[in-house]
This record gives structure tokens, C-alpha cells and sequence, in this order.
């Protein structure tokens, strides 16, 4: 039998929110997951693994790829997982026009879902804005850091070695 450990671990830290977990777009992603996963367990048994698989595995990277681009610190990787999170709104707005067409998703579901996820699309560009400020503003704090340092503690210029003398 394994001996338990000295110290249970520190859990106490769980239950806070992560920096992502406090964004208005995380938060508005995950609803919409909830909203999707409710809208494909109506579709008929043979498109509840196709299209609404399909539909499933977009909005679920949604709220992924929002956590992704908050966690980053390179301004090309924020770009990427916002212009990602984007690209799979719109391929969910394909997958439920298409589903709507083939009338999979019921009259009177597209246009609020279509709404919903037009005006988060809106939102991340403002949220890739703002990560973009926040991201600027650090590396502008971090140069006057530099600066001020450099001029706290000059580089004191080092003197060559005296000449030494021969003995005669």
C-alpha cells in the first residue's frame, strides 16, 4: 500500500477565477456552447454525429481559443488565436445555415443563434485590441525599466592597464 503524502496538496487556489475565466467573451463563448450542445440533441440520429458533431467541436474551440489568446505574451500569437476563435464563428454560422436549409435546426433557431454569434466575433476584435494595449503597455513599462536602470547604474568605462616598466 502507497503511503499517503506528507502534505496534501494546496487546493485552496482552485476555485479562483483565471485570467481568461473573467472575460466577458469567455464567459459569452462557454453560454454559447451551452446553447449549441442544446440546439444539436434535437437533430435527427444521423446528423447528431455529423453536422452536429461538426457543430459541437466549433463552438467548443471558441472558448479555447479566447483562453489561448489571453494567455499569450507574443502580439502575432494574440492575433493567431483571436483570428482562430473568428474563423470557427464563422464556420458555425456556415454549419447551422446549412443545418437550417436541411431543415435540421428548427424555424425561428438560426436567426438568434446567428445574432449571438455575430456579436461575439464583434467582441473578440475588441478583445484582441485591448490584449494588444495591454501587451504594448507592458513592453513600453518594461523599456522605462530598462532606461531608468541603465541610467541608475552607468556602465562605468573600465581603464586599460598602466603600462609596466622594465626593469633596467
Amino acid at each position: 500500500p502507497s503511503n499517503p503524502p506528507a502534505h496534501p496538496p494546496d487546493i485552496s487556489n482552485v476555485m479562483r477565477l483565471l485570467p481568461h475565466e473573467r472575460l466577458p467573451q469567455y464567459r459569452q463563448a462557454v453560454a454559447l456552447v451551452t446553447t449549441v450542445y442544446r440546439l444539436t440533441r434535437i437533430f435527427p440520429a444521423e446528423e447528431k454525429a455529423g453536422l452536429g458533431g461538426a457543430m459541437r467541436r466549433l463552438v467548443t474551440a471558441i472558448p479555447t481559443k479566447i483562453a489561448d489568446a489571453e494567455g499569450r505574451e507574443d502580439p502575432s500569437q494574440v492575433r493567431s488565436a483571436i483570428g482562430a476563435g473568428q474563423a470557427m464563428i464563422l464556420e458555425l454560422l456556415a454549419a447551422a445555415d446549412v443545418a437550417r436549409r436541411l431543415d435540421i435546426l428548427p424555424r425561428g433557431h438560426l436567426r438568434p443563434l446567428r445574432k449571438r454569434l455575430l456579436a461575439l466575433a464583434a467582441q473578440l476584435d475588441n478583445l484582441q485590441a485591448q490584449l494588444l494595449d495591454e501587451l504594448a503597455e507592458e513592453a513600453q513599462l518594461q523599456q522605462l525599466a530598462l532606461t531608468q536602470s541603465d541610467a541608475a547604474d552607468p556602465v562605468t568605462p573600465q581603464s586599460e592597464p598602466a603600462p609596466q616598466r622594465r626593469a633596467a
